[in-house]
């Protein structure tokens, strides 16, 4: 789910795909997932830029239960969708 699947285009196509966890649920940090050359530069030359550590417990159940509502179905994001709409359009 995601873009991709919003777009209508097929996982396949997708060389990668990242995602940061800050944003799209409530989260910390973020991920990057394709085929093994690909992830396997992104450890090599962007060591640089990333660091690891454990998130906060707290953290890490909030984002547990964001996923599991998004789970749910494509009703809660089309609500969100809608309400973000009729904010934007009254302010």
């Amino acid at each position: 789910r995601g873009l991709t699947e919003q777009a209508g285009v097929k996982i396949e196509d997708v060389d990668m795909i990242v995602g940061s966890l800050e944003y799209a649920i409530p989260g910390i940090g973020g991920f990057c997932a394709g085929r093994a050359s690909i992830v396997r530069h992104q450890r090599l030359y962007g060591a640089g830029y990333c660091f690891s550590a454990a998130s906060p417990t707290y953290s890490v159940a909030s984002a547990v239960a964001a996923i599991k509502d998004l789970a749910q179905g494509a009703e809660q994001p089309r609500k969100l969708a809608e309400a973000a709409g009729l904010m934007k359009k009254e302010l």
